[in-house]
């Protein structure tokens, strides 16, 4: 009996490294969900150097309407006079909104998913403050991700995209372990989020 105690107190160990692990992705979970419940209306967006919509090219159609008409209401409300479309290298962001965003000075940016789009779009605009389209989902984690690359950032979900939050498990799930794993190595290195 006295020689396993080493084996029963690493077995403790394990348990309560689980525990914690388990109960700081629930938690992170539950912020995730309240984040992705941020205001949509242009109208209580502050004014910023750039609206940056992420993802351009890359999502489906539905998606990148609802940013895009985001995008359209929160540059004729007078929230920026710029907007950036951020899409991954090879994509073609400009096409892809072509008819969507009439009359608004679009210009695209490239990056390597939504870290290196913020990436390249602070490589154009410099610091300040953004205003940055894209899930409702990922609100959490791009409000943090922005202010890791030097932005000052404010997210406005496309309209719509809250509903996704509870329907897919999945972009929850990835969300949630972005940001967990964003807050101890950088938001930059998971790039999943």
């Amino acid at each position: 009996m006295f020689l396993f105690w080493p084996v029963k107190l690493a077995l403790r160990l394990v348990e309560l490294a689980v525990t914690a692990a388990i109960v700081y992705l629930v938690v992170t979970g539950v912020q995730v969900v309240q984040a992705s419940h941020l205001p949509t209306s242009a109208t209580a967006t502050p004014h910023a150097r750039a609206i940056v919509v992420l993802g351009v090219g890359s999502v489906s159609p539905t998606d990148l309407a609802a940013r895009l008409e985001q995008a359209g209401a929160l540059y004729h409300a007078g929230v920026a006079d710029k907007v950036l479309l951020a899409g991954p290298p090879g994509s073609s962001p400009r096409a892809a909104a072509g008819a969507l965003l009439p009359g608004v000075p679009a210009r695209p940016v490239f990056g390597a998913g939504d870290a290196g789009q913020l990436r390249a779009a602070e490589a154009v605009l410099g610091k300040g403050s953004v205003v940055v389209v894209t899930d409702a989902v990922n609100a959490m984690w791009t409000e943090r991700a922005a202010r890791e690359v030097g932005f000052t950032a404010t997210v406005s979900p496309a309209v719509g995209t809250e509903r996704f939050v509870f329907q897919e498990i999945g972009a929850l799930w990835r969300e949630t372990s972005a940001v967990a794993v964003g807050r101890v190595i950088g938001y930059g290195r998971a790039s999943w989020g």
